[in-house]
């Protein structure tokens, strides 16, 4: 298997193959391969007519194998990314694997699972990519990469973070790219130049995990099943992937059962006890433990269930709203 710097590194060459397979945990990373790729490999003027991005799920199996049969329009290369490829079945998927491990020099394929349906490594579907395709794996940034991203970005505007500030900011948002470069970005807007401080980031940042985790926990301890979708659909709306959702009221909910049980947060979120307590007095003990219950389990749903990933977090906060 190829890392995503390796593949970085070959397509920013020019070295390409003619099938590829993109999984891991980190969504926002593999669509923005995927379209780096494609910017690369197809000529500008020919970009809108000749890479297509195909959901196997919604697509009749026919017309997708048709799809990826067709000559390129307008120029020699074309590009298909066709996600969730484990949604084809049976016979219909042996003919698909054929027909993409069959190399056409006109032709890349990118698979690609969504993190929420991501295979276990033991599956045969992953064991079946790696015969016949170029695998990436695409994990949430690590600690060092997210402080190598965030210096990185804030040195092109002339810019540089204190410490303690870069500790606080690769903790809120925990390897997730996107966020990442969100976050990077709204605090180089803030300080404009100069030098970003701790307080800098917990008065820009964490529009996630604490302003948006503040207002739906506001909303889930009242019950209100209606305005908890509203909210939902919301942040959905922003861009925030099912399972990082997850992965945030799930942080979120213990930091709540640690304040309201009188036990400590850990030493880089302690800054948020004044905002925690007022909502964790509004929920018993015996409540916080059924969410982080339910939460748990949608977790887990989100990686095996076949229920769409919004639909699952959907179920889930009318779930919280209802508990008492």
């Amino acid at each position: 298997m190829a890392s995503p710097q390796e593949l970085l590194k070959a397509i920013t060459a020019g070295k390409y193959k003619s099938l590829y397979y993109f999984w891991g945990s980190e969504d926002y990373r593999m669509v923005e391969a995927e379209k780096f790729f494609a910017k690369q490999y197809i000529p500008g003027p020919q970009l809108t007519s000749n890479y297509r991005r195909i959901d196997a799920r919604k697509t009749p199996s026919n017309e997708l194998l048709a799809l990826l049969s067709s000559y390129p329009m307008l120029g020699e290369r074309q590009m298909f990314a066709v996600v969730d490829p484990q949604g084809i079945k049976g016979g219909d998927l042996e003919r698909f694997l054929k027909l993409v491990a069959t190399p056409d020099p006109s032709r890349i394929i990118i698979l690609s699972t969504p993190s929420a349906r991501m295979p276990r490594k033991d599956a045969k579907f992953l064991t079946d990519m790696k015969k016949i395709a170029e695998v990436v794996e695409f994990h949430k940034l690590s600690e060092s990469e997210s402080r190598e991203q965030v210096v990185s970005r804030l040195k092109k505007d002339g810019i540089t973070i204190e410490k303690k500030a870069l500790d606080l900011l690769t903790t809120l948002v925990s390897g997730n790219k996107g966020a990442l470069d969100n976050e990077t970005a709204k605090l180089a807007q803030y300080v404009g130049s100069g030098t970003i401080t701790e307080t800098d980031v917990k008065t820009i940042c964490s529009s996630y995990e604490v302003t948006g985790m503040f207002d739906l926990g506001d909303i889930l301890v009242r019950g209100d099943v209606a305005a908890t979708l509203r909210a939902v659909r919301n942040l959905f709306s922003e861009g925030l992937p099912a399972t990082y959702l997850v992965t945030l009221l799930i942080n979120h909910f213990q930091m709540l059962y640690l304040v309201r049980s009188q036990k400590p947060l850990p030493s880089n979120r302690r800054f948020l006890q004044y905002r925690l307590a007022p909502q964790a007095a509004k929920f018993s003990v015996n409540r916080l433990e059924k969410a982080l219950t339910l939460l748990a389990e949608a977790d887990a749903d989100l990686r095996k269930s076949k229920m769409p990933p919004d639909m699952t977090v959907e179920v889930l906060a009318m779930r919280l709203s209802e508990t008492r």
